[in-house]
């Protein structure tokens, strides 16, 4: 059941992470509040927890993915978390700036 809303909510915060967050260029100390306020803007709008997470095999390509969970609905059971979207944050040092791009 809970995964059933999770995948219907799918496409609906990925345009939220899109609009806020693709081809976006920031400074470091920017880029992680955006992406912070991007989850808890996720997490107010769908109601399922929301957190950014860079994995072992993901980090040396500088991609973090964000992941919505159903905690908080079911506390006596773990909670199931499921991947939404995926982006690269690279630094570009011409620009001085991190660079936001979405992969899937």
């Amino acid at each position: 059941m809970i995964s059933e809303v999770l995948e219907e909510a799918e496409v609906k915060i990925c345009n939220i992470v899109r609009k806020k967050l693709h081809d976006r260029k920031a400074p470091v100390a920017q880029m992680a509040i955006l992406m912070k306020d991007i989850a808890r803007s996720v997490e107010n709008i769908t109601g399922f927890g929301a957190r950014w997470v860079a994995e072992d095999e993901s980090f040396s390509d500088n991609e973090s993915k964000l992941f919505i969970s159903d905690e908080g609905y079911y506390p006596e059971i773990d909670p199931v978390e499921y991947p939404v979207c995926c982006y690269r944050i690279k630094y570009n040092a011409e620009q001085n700036l991190f660079i936001a791009t979405e992969i899937w």
